[in-house]
């Protein structure tokens, strides 16, 4: 899920910079074992499809240039979120020589706690412009193995109208504005939010609970019944009276 997200993020990213100054189309090819994904971003619609060509299935996203994690999943996980670029030198990428870089980003979420992911691209500077930031190579993808992703048979000029239309025969389904939580199980972003934060109260309070009856299993200074009344009582053995 979370490769999902960076992967619909970083697309989106790559194509909404600024107003059109370059128009192109062409296919972002990997390695593979036949299976195929179409991802088109209409930015005049604010609109995404996610096609899955082998189910015949179609997610579409709406007001895509207000995207983030949080909306993405329909939760308010992330409070914070910062991204960073490292230079590693000039590398030639289908015959086109490229700054390589490294970008980590970081999250801060609700509960304090921390994540971090990191990806490397590939910027071509003649492709580099207000509204497209060069990237012809990245490995941001939902994939484990081949990641690598190469934008190839590259056209220069308007692109097709085909080319922003889903197919006949596609189910189609348009993410609800709980996001993906909304999709699951069908409840709004409220409600999911109250039962994700009680879920996670209560797991942190049992957790706290574990942690003092552990304390007193291992207190020397009681005698070994009283230790072993609290191993059962922590294990569920029996309650405290």
């Amino acid at each position: 899920m979370k490769r999902l997200i960076l992967l619909l993020i970083c697309a989106l990213y790559v194509t909404t910079a600024a107003q059109a100054q370059i128009s192109f189309y062409g296919e972002w090819c990997r390695k593979g074992g036949g299976e195929k994904t179409i991802m088109i971003f209409d930015m005049k619609e604010k609109k995404a499809y996610v096609m899955n060509e082998a189910r015949k299935t179609c997610m579409v996203m709406e007001e895509i240039d207000k995207l983030s994690t949080n909306k993405l999943v329909g939760y308010d996980w992330e409070v914070s979120h910062s991204t960073s670029r490292e230079f590693l030198g000039m590398e030639e990428i289908d015959g086109k020589e490229c700054a390589h870089y490294y970008v980590k980003s970081e999250s801060i979420y609700k509960d304090g706690g921390k994540d971090g992911a990191g990806y490397h691209e590939w910027i071509y500077s003649p492709m580099k412009v207000s509204n497209y930031n060069g990237c012809i190579a990245h490995d941001n993808t939902v994939y484990v193995m081949d990641r690598t992703i190469v934008l190839r048979c590259v056209k220069m000029g308007p692109q097709p109208a085909h080319l922003f239309q889903v197919p006949e025969g596609y189910q189609m389904t348009v993410m609800p504005a709980g996001g993906l939580l909304e999709m699951m199980t069908g409840k709004s972003c409220e409600e999911n939010t109250q039962k994700v934060d009680e879920t996670r109260d209560a797991i942190q309070k049992s957790n706290e609970q574990i942690k003092e009856q552990l304390k007193e299993v291992n207190d020397k200074s009681k005698s070994d019944e009283e230790r072993m009344k609290a191993l059962l009582e922590m294990l569920g053995g029996q309650k405290k009276k």
